[in-house]
C-alpha cells in the first residue's frame, strides 16, 4: 500500500471483473469518496453506466468507444484503436488531474496494456503516482507481472462454465 492507498486488480476469462470495480466504486461513492471511472475498449453503453450517472461524486471519464472486437480488425485497424486507445489513456489522466478523485477504476485497463495499445511503462508510471492520492482498481483478462508484484490485491476470474460457451450472446442488464 502506498500512502494507505491500494492497488487492485480483477483479471482472468471469468465473469464479474467489471461487476467487482463497479461494486468497490458504488460503495467508495456511498461513503463519500469521489470516484473516477474510465473505461478501455468498450462501447460507453454498458448498463452500469445509466445506475453510476446518477451519483453525484461519480466521474465517468469516458473516451472515444471500442470500433469492434479487436481480434476479427485487421492490422491497420488494430493500429487506429491503439491510437484511440492512447488518447482515451491521455483523457484519463487529464481528468484524474482535474477532478483528484479518491478512487480510480479504469475498466479493461488490463487488456488495453496487454495488447500494446498503451505505452505500458507511461501507464504504470501513473498508476504508481495516482496511488498517492487515490485507490486503484484495474480490471482486464490478463495482468502483467509487474502489476501483478505491485498490486495490494490481486483476484483472478476463473471461467468454469458460461452460456456464452453454449452460444448464447451477452444479455443487456446481465453482461453488460
Amino acid at each position: 500500500m502506498k500512502n494507505g492507498h491500494a492497488l487492485h486488480l480483477y483479471f482472468g476469462d471469468g465473469k464479474g471483473k467489471t461487476t467487482a470495480a463497479m461494486g468497490l466504486a458504488v460503495r467508495a461513492a456511498g461513503q463519500g469518496r469521489k470516484v473516477l471511472i474510465g473505461q478501455f475498449l468498450k462501447t460507453n453503453t454498458t448498463g452500469e453506466f445509466d445506475s453510476l450517472r446518477k451519483l453525484e461524486n461519480v466521474v465517468l471519464a469516458l473516451g472515444e468507444p471500442v470500433a469492434g472486437l479487436t481480434m476479427g480488425m485487421s492490422d491497420a485497424e488494430r493500429e487506429e484503436e491503439k491510437a484511440r486507445q492512447k488518447r482515451n489513456f491521455e483523457r484519463i489522466c487529464a481528468r484524474v488531474e482535474e477532478e483528484k478523485p479518491d478512487v480510480i477504476v479504469l475498466d479493461e485497463f488490463l487488456v488495453a496494456d496487454h495488447l500494446g495499445y498503451l505505452d505500458g511503462e507511461r501507464a504504470a508510471a501513473f498508476v504508481e503516482a495516482w496511488l498517492e492520492n487515490a485507490e486503484v482498481v484495474l480490471t482486464g483478462r490478463w495482468a502483467s507481472e509487474a502489476l501483478m508484484a505491485r498490486a495490494d490485491y490481486a483476484t483472478e476470474m476463473v471461467k468454469r462454465k458460461h452460456p456464452y460457451d453454449a452460444g448464447v450472446m451477452a444479455r443487456r442488464g446481465i453482461e453488460f
